[in-house]
């Protein structure tokens, strides 16, 4: 991957083609400044394998807020979407939609409210909570274009977050230790003798 497909890869367009034809449907349906919220939420604590955990701690927020904060819709994001086709060779994005995104593409029309980064958090509650036009928005984490319904797919895919993952495994691993060292050896599902 070269760096500018790196860098559109992990700007605005970091997210599925659903949302960005849901933010187009929305468009067209004339619903895509009607006010929104989506919760964010998880349906499990991490699983290692051997067993289950007990609880999950809230992590990735920080990298959630630098990345909206600087998503924003680029001419060559504008390209990537013109180069799609459907099944038939038609464009799916149209230019009417397209020039609304590079018009409203960030995400400065949202509003995001969070559980604290380090705390305990649950299954099915919300960990974060996204307000803001249906469609876009002016503003990021999901991109330059970004609306409530574009940074619904930047924080939930169904599972926690890899950095809850990892937050959550140092907190059980502390927990157990108390006062004395601790030390993660391998992770789920592996013996590692030498620890």
């Amino acid at each position: 991957m070269t760096y500018d497909e790196q860098r559109i890869a992990e700007g605005f367009l970091f997210t599925d083609m659903y949302q960005l034809t849901m933010a187009q449907l929305y468009f067209r349906a004339g619903l895509h400044e009607r006010r929104a919220r989506f919760d964010h939420f998880f349906r499990d604590n991490p699983d290692y394998g051997t067993h289950q955990a007990g609880y999950s701690v809230n992590a990735g927020l920080g990298w959630l807020l630098d990345w909206m904060a600087g998503a924003r819709v680029t001419d060559a994001d504008l390209d990537v979407l013109r180069a799609q086709r459907g099944r038939g060779g038609e464009q799916v994005f149209g230019e009417d939609f397209l020039t609304w995104l590079k018009e409203h593409g960030d995400f400065r029309q949202l509003t995001l409210r969070a559980v604290p980064e380090g705390r305990v958090v649950h299954p099915h509650t919300p960990v974060t909570v996204v307000e803001g036009p249906l469609a876009l928005g002016a503003d990021p984490r999901d991109g330059a274009a970004r609306t409530a319904q574009l940074s619904d797919s930047g924080r939930d895919q169904g599972g926690a977050d890899p950095r809850q993952w990892a937050r959550t495994a140092a907190a059980r691993v502390r927990g157990a230790a108390g006062a004395r060292p601790g030390r993660e050896c391998g992770g789920a599902g592996r013996a590692n003798r030498r620890c």
